[in-house]
């Protein structure tokens, strides 16, 4: 209930009709639920379901465009190849033959990692199994013409949800859909695993699925919604249908950081195809998006975090986060650690360090050798009460701060993104990119704090540049944005052809 609430205040807060419902209210809108079983919940009136199914949705919009003219469709040609020189993309090869483009978008779901690695680059994303079950008939909206009658049940902590599909009559309807994401042990799939058309019993994105993989949380769902054990199971329609996890929770947008005008759309759910798709648009046509990317810029992961085994351990994590339990916006995660350490990280370690990490660099926070400091400057250092915001942060830290106000201490910067940029054209570049005057009469070894542009003048990044030599500057760039931003300014530096050499 405390989660809930929390929930509530924060979508309040973000202008949202959301707000806690009593145990008879959540009856009388989800009348399948046993009532003694609930506390309370949290009612959603604004909410949005994909209706009818995201199949026939997104088969439509196909079909719309279709008959527009402006989409020609190859059904069953499979993409075999990309072909690229000097940098750029220039045709896709196919099994009925060669598509000349220099332009190519990559929305192929499951697939789209096996596209990748045809530019030899990889995308931190892995299919996963998502349990979905069907109970019926179920006939309470029989006639109505409805695709769904009740509110989706939402029963996170058991990871799961419950919804009817609405008349008979429509596509799937006349029965309980009972969906479940695995929390325990996530059966991720390699999409070079995925069966061929023809090979699996439906779609290649449909997988078997036996009852023992569900039965323990089935039966916690039995007790709150007896009607799973009323009605019978449709063996034959339930199925595991396969998901996109990512390394970071996060889709990938945008262009390819190796070649140019590859195009990427990946791990995005049906909700979100027309935002993304309009986000994509603008990058494509204006070069810039009308909202902020950066959380899913492609460009955000470095090379090491795109290993198979970065991959594989992240995703894994990121699968059994999905519903339950409730994930804090400083959840550290567990795997993929210890990639990048500073030669002074030994050092932390034995000061009792509390680690925390950021694009793979192991950070400390604070420092158990210090709580000593806690007792000095207990008046001023505030006690967070509430549990949810005490979590992942160190008291310690203030004061440590408190400290190094009054005297002096030595802090750790070698997360931060270290970039150089020489060359004829290095100074037209930065003076091009900056707020600030970087260049002209800017002195050699002078240390400027400043923002990066884009071409509508947007703020791209926050950083500080370091006049090196005439023709040579150093960027230090925050270490999440850090490759995100040097691959941008490589383009820059592209798409004017300007003579510069930018080295990580």
């Amino acid at each position: 209930m405390a989660e809930l609430k929390r929930k509530v205040s924060s979508g309040r807060a973000f202008g949202t009709n959301v707000k806690m419902i009593s145990a008879e209210e959540t009856k009388e809108k989800m009348p399948l639920i046993e009532q003694d079983m609930v506390q309370g919940a949290m009612w959603d009136p604004d909410a949005g379901l994909v209706i009818p199914r995201s199949q026939t949705v997104a088969g439509k919009l196909v079909d719309q465009a279709e008959a527009s003219g402006e989409l020609k469709v190859f059904q069953n040609t499979e993409a075999t190849g990309l072909k690229i020189a000097e940098g750029r993309i220039q045709a896709v090869e196919t099994s009925r033959g060669t598509i000349a483009a220099d332009a190519v978008v990559v929305c192929a779901g499951l697939w789209g990692r096996l596209v990748a690695q045809m530019a030899g680059e990889d995308l931190p994303i892995m299919p996963v199994d998502h349990p979905l079950s069907f109970f019926g008939p179920y006939e309470e909206f029989a006639g109505t013409g409805k695709e769904i009658g009740y509110p989706l049940l939402r029963d996170q902590g058991n990871s799961a949800y419950l919804r009817d599909t609405g008349d008979p009559t429509t596509a799937e309807g006349g029965q309980i859909e009972w969906g479940y994401y695995e929390e325990k042990d996530p059966r991720l799939v390699h999409p070079k695993d995925l069966l061929e058309k023809g090979e699996s019993h439906w779609s290649p994105s449909q997988r078997d699925l036996e009852l023992e993989q569900i039965i323990e949380p089935l039966e916690r769902a039995m007790e709150l919604t007896p009607i799973l054990g009323e009605l019978g199971w449709n063996e034959r329609h339930s199925f595991n249908g396969l998901l996109q996890v990512t390394a970071d929770g996060g889709p990938s947008i945008g262009e390819s950081p190796k070649t140019r005008g590859l195009w990427y759309a990946e791990a995005v759910w049906v909700k979100d195809g027309p935002g993304v798709a309009k986000v994509l648009v603008d990058m494509m046509t204006d070069g810039v998006a009308e909202m902020d990317i950066n959380s899913i810029d492609i460009a955000r992961y470095y090379p090491m975090q795109k290993t198979p085994e970065y991959i594989r351990g992240r995703c894994y994590e990121s699968a059994f986060k999905i519903y339950n339990p409730a994930v804090h916006n400083r959840e550290p995660y567990t795997q993929g650690r210890g990639l990048r350490r500073s030669p002074f990280w030994q050092r932390e370690e034995e000061l009792g360090g509390y680690f925390m990490e950021l694009a793979g660099w192991e950070r400390a926070h604070g420092y158990a050798a210090n709580e000593h400091l806690l007792e000095k400057y207990a008046d001023q250092v505030p006690v967070r009460e509430n549990k949810w915001d005490n979590r992942h942060f160190w008291r310690v830290s203030n004061a440590e701060h408190l400290a190094m106000s009054e005297g002096a201490g030595m802090i750790n910067l070698s997360h931060f993104a270290v970039y150089d940029v020489s060359g004829n054209d290095a100074e037209t570049l930065m003076e091009y990119a900056c707020v600030a005057k970087v260049g002209g009469t800017t002195a050699i070894g002078k240390g400027i704090y400043t923002h990066f542009l884009d071409q509508e003048g947007g703020v791209r990044a926050d950083l500080t540049v370091l006049r090196l030599a005439e023709d040579r500057f150093r960027i230090v760039d925050g270490a999440d944005a850090g490759n995100r931003d040097c691959v941008w300014l490589q383009r820059m530096a592209q798409d004017h052809n300007w003579s510069v050499f930018i080295e990580d």
